[in-house]
C-alpha cells in the first residue's frame, strides 16, 4: 500500500497511510497550515503497477516484499505479476509477497524468476488431472478481493463429505514453492539438476512440482498414476498407506516404494535429489513427502523434534494431522511417545523460514511465555529468545525458538516431564543459558521475564502533561493498522516476515526549541505524550512552529503500519472566542507500559481537594491520597509499591467529576 501523504505542502486537513520502519517517525508541523514530514519508502514504478494489479488483501506484504529488494529485483518480480494472466495473478502476487528476500534474489541471480509462474500453472494443471481435489477462483483479477483455494472430497464417518481448506493454507502449504531440507548448505529454490543436488537451467535442471509429478526413474512408480486413480483425499483411516485411505495413504504408498530408509554418505538437500538418490534417513523423507503431498495438491508442512533428532510431516484435510509415511504413521500423534520418547518442543515450518510450535499435538503439555525487558523496564521487540531441553542422546539442545513482539513476548508450548532453558540475544543485551522450568507441569502456564542490560532507543522526554491554551485547536487521529515482525530461520538463514495485530507508537507535542533537542538527541520536554496503538486527540497549540511526532523509535525490529488523519478545527486566533478555563482532565502515565516508576499528569480548572487513587482490576485500592492543590497542571509519580505486574487503573476526583486511565506494570 503506497502511503498517502503531502510532502511540503501546507494544508487545513492531511492524512497518512503508510508504514514507519524501526527507527522512523512522522512529524505533523503546525503552522499557518499543517504540514507532513514522512520516510519515503521508495518503489519502481512497475513495482506501484504490480501492487495495483495484486489482490488488495496481498497488497501490504507484496509492498514489504519490493521494499526488501533493490530496485533491479523489484523490475523482475513486477514485471512477472504484470505478464501473468488469470487464473494465476493472485498465485504469483502471493510467491513474491511471502519468499524470503534471499530466494528472490537467489532466483533472478540465475535467470530462475520464471520458475514462479510455471509453479502456479504446475498447480492448475495438476488440479485438472486429479478427482478429489478442485481449485476454487473466488473472482477473478478484475475483482479486488479475489482469491483461490482448495476443495476435498474426503470420508468422514463413512459419508463423502466436501471441505473447502482457508485460502491461507492453499497458498502456503500446496502453493508455495520452497521446501527444504533444514541445514544451511545448498538451501536454495530453483530448477535443480537430480544427479548433483545444484541449481542448474533446464532442461538438465528441474522443478520439483513437475519432477516429482511426471517423471519416474527406472524400476519406480510415477506419483501422478499412483495418486490419479483416487477418488478422495483422505479415507479418514489412520495408519493406513494404500488407495483405501485416498491420496493420502497413495502418496504414503508412493514415499515407501520409492525411498529406502538409509544413510550412506551423500545427502542431498532438494526433493528432486532426494529422489533420484532413493535412500535417506527421517529428514530427507520429510522433505521429500512435504514435496510429494503439494504435487498432489494437500496442504502440508514439515514437522521437527529437534531435541527427539527426528522429521516428520503434518497434512491438513478438515485439521492438521501427523503424517509419516516411512512409519505408516497416518494422525497418530502420540506414536512417538509409544517409542519411550519424551517430546520437548515440537517445531513446523513455513516456506519463508518462519516456525512455531505445535508440541501440544504429540504429548500433555504446558505453555511458557518468555518476556524480553531493557533496563529501564521497556518492552523489547525482536530478541531472539531459543528454547533449551533435554537432548535425546545426551546433553541439552535447541528445541525450539521464536522472536520477541511489541509487548517484548514470545509463546511456547512445551511438553511434560522434562526441564528447560533458555538463552536471550538482541542487539542491547544476551542472557545466557538459564533454566526457565524445572519438571514441567502439563497444564500449566508458565511465565519468565529477563532484564537485559541495554536500553531500546527511545525520545529522551520529559511529559508536561496536556496543553491547555492557544490560538490555534488540532485534532489528531491515528491508529496502527498492523505490524511486521522480521527474524531469521536459525538452520537455513531465510528472513521470515510475521504479520501481527499489535501496535506500539510513541506520540508527543513539542515547540520548536525542544523539537530541535529532540533532533539533537537530548532531553526535551514534550506536551500530548501518549504511548500506544491508536490516539484520538484534541488540544490546541500557541502560535509558531510545532510539531506533533508519532515515533517507531522504540522498536528495534518491527515495521509499524500507520493510518493518520490531521485536521485545523474551530477558530483561528484566540480573540474570536475568549479563553475560559478548561475542565478536569487526566492524561495518560508515562511510560507505560513501566517497570520501576511512571508519572501522571492532570489539570484541575480551580483550586480544590483531589484525590487520587490506583486501583487493581477488582476494584481494590493498592495506593491513594488527598490533596490541596491550586488550578492548573500538576504531576504525581508511581513507583508501583509492592504490587504485581498487571494492569492498574488510576482514577482522579475533583468536584463531583471522575477522571481514569489504564497503567500497566511489568515486574
Amino acid at each position: 500500500m503506497i502511503a498517502l501523504l503531502l510532502l511540503g505542502v501546507s494544508l487545513a486537513n492531511v492524512s497518512f497511510y503508510g508504514r514507519l520502519e524501526p527507527g522512523e517517525r512522522l512529524v505533523l508541523i503546525l503552522d499557518e497550515g499543517i504540514e507532513i514530514s514522512a520516510p519515503k519508502h521508495r518503489l519502481t514504478g512497475s513495482a506501484e503497477a504490480a501492487l495495483a494489479k495484486a489482490p488488495a488483501w496481498l497488497r501490504e506484504d507484496l509492498e514489504e516484499a519490493f521494499l526488501d529488494l533493490p530496485s533491479g529485483y523489484q523490475e523482475v518480480y513486477a514485471s512477472l505479476i504484470l505478464s501473468c494472466r488469470d487464473p494465476i495473478v493472485d498465485e504469483v502476487a502471493f510467491q513474491v509477497a511471502h519468499m524470503a528476500p534471499e530466494d528472490l534474489m537467489s532466483l533472478a541471480d540465475r535467470g530462475f524468476e520464471e520458475l514462479i509462474i510455471e509453479n502456479a500453472e504446475l498447480v492448475y494443471l495438476h488440479d485438472s488431472l486429479l478427482k478429489y481435489v478442485e481449485v476454487v477462483d473466488y473472482g477473478s483479477s478484475s475483482d479486488e478481493d479475489y482469491y483461490s483455494t482448495t476443495r476435498y472430497k474426503i470420508i468422514a464417518r463413512g459419508d463423502t463429505i466436501r471441505i473447502e481448506a482457508p485460502k491461507e493454507y492453499y497458498y502456503w502449504y500446496v502453493v508455495h514453492p520452497v521446501v527444504l531440507r533444514y541445514i544451511r548448505t545448498q538451501n536454495t529454490v530453483g530448477y535443480i539438476d537430480p544427479d548433483t543436488d545444484e541449481p542448474t537451467p533446464p532442461p538438465d535442471g528441474t522443478f520439483w512440482r513437475d519432477y516429482l509429478f511426471g517423471h519416474a526413474d527406472p524400476g519406480f512408480p510415477l506419483l501422478r498414476d499412483t495418486i490419479s486413480r483416487c477418488t478422495v483425499a483422505w479415507g479418514g483411516l489412520s495408519n493406513v498407506d494404500s488407495l483405501e485411505n485416498g491420496a493420502l495413504g497413495m502418496v504414503s504408498q508412493w514415499i515407501q516404494d520409492v525411498m529406502d530408509f538409509y544413510r550412506k554418505g551423500w545427502r542431498p538437500v532438494q526433493p528432486v535429489a532426494i529422489y533420484h538418490l532413493h535412500h535417506g534417513t527421517c529428514s530427507e523423507h520429510a522433505a521429500l513427502t512435504t514435496a510429494a503431498a503439494r504435487c498432489a495438491l494437500i496442504p502440508t508442512v514439515n514437522v521437527q523434534a529437534i531435541a527427539n533428532d527426528h522429521h516428520w510431516n503434518e497434512f491438513w484435510l478438515g485439521r492438521w494431522m501427523q503424517w509419516e509415511p516411512v512409519n505408516t504413521f497416518v494422525d497418530n500423534p502420540y506414536g512417538y511417545e509409544g517409542w519411550g520418547w519424551k517430546m520437548a518442543g515440537v517445531i513446523a515450518h513455513r516456506g519463508d523460514g518462519y516456525v512455531w510450535t505445535v508440541t501440544g499435538r504429540y504429548t500433555p503439555h504446558a505453555s511458557l511465555t518468555v518476556e524480553v525487558l531493557d533496563a529501564d523496564g521497556r518492552p523489547v521487540d525482536g530478541a531472539l529468545v531459543q528454547l533449551v531441553a533435554p537432548y535425546r542422546y545426551g546433553g541439552l539442545s535447541i528445541c525450539a525458538w521464536q522472536y520477541t513482539d511489541l509487548r517484548g513476548r514470545c509463546e511456547f508450548t512445551v511438553g511434560d516431564g522434562l526441564s528447560y532453558w533458555a538463552t536471550v540475544d538482541a542487539g542491547i543485551g544476551h542472557v545466557p543459558t538459564t533454566e526457565v522450568i524445572s519438571a514441567c507441569e502439563p497444564g500449566r502456564e508458565y511465565f519468565r521475564s529477563f532484564r537485559l542490560e541495554g536500553r531500546v532507543p527511545s525520545p529522551d522526554l520529559e511529559p508536561c502533561g496536556r496543553m491547555q491554551r492557544g490560538e490555534r485547536e488540532v485534532e489528531v487521529r491515528f491508529e496502527v493498522t498492523g505490524s511486521v515482525l522480521r527474524g531469521k530461520h536459525l538452520l537455513t538463514g531465510r528472513t521470515f516476515k510475521k504479520r501481527t495485530s499489535l501496535g506500539r507508537v510513541e506520540f508527543f507535542l513539542c515547540d520548536q526549541v525542544n523539537y530541535d533537542r529532540y533532533l539533537a538527541g537530548e532531553s526535551f520536554d514534550a506536551y500530548e505524550v501518549m504511548w500506544g496503538a491508536s490516539g484520538d486527540l484534541r488540544f490546541s497549540v500557541p502560535d509558531g512552529k510545532w510539531y506533533a511526532v508519532i515515533s517507531n523509535e522504540s522498536s528495534t525490529s518491527t515495521v509499524q503500519r500507520l493510518k493518520l488523519e490531521a485536521s485545523y478545527i474551530g477558530p483561528t486566533y484566540a480573540e474570536e472566542v475568549p479563553w475560559t478555563p478548561g475542565e478536569l482532565s487526566l492524561s495518560g502515565n508515562f511510560p507505560n507500559p513501566f517497570n520501576s516508576r511512571t508519572k501522571v499528569g492532570f489539570f484541575l480548572p480551580e483550586p480544590g481537594e483531589v484525590e487520587v487513587s490506583i486501583c487493581d482490576l477488582t476494584g481494590r485500592v493498592v495506593w491513594k491520597c488527598r490533596m490541596e492543590a491550586e488550578a492548573g497542571q500538576h504531576f504525581l509519580v508511581w513507583d508501583g509499591g509492592e504490587v504485581a505486574s498487571g494492569v492498574y487503573i488510576c482514577c482522579v476526583r475533583f468536584g463531583g467529576e471522575l477522571r481514569t486511565t489504564k497503567m500497566v506494570l511489568i515486574r
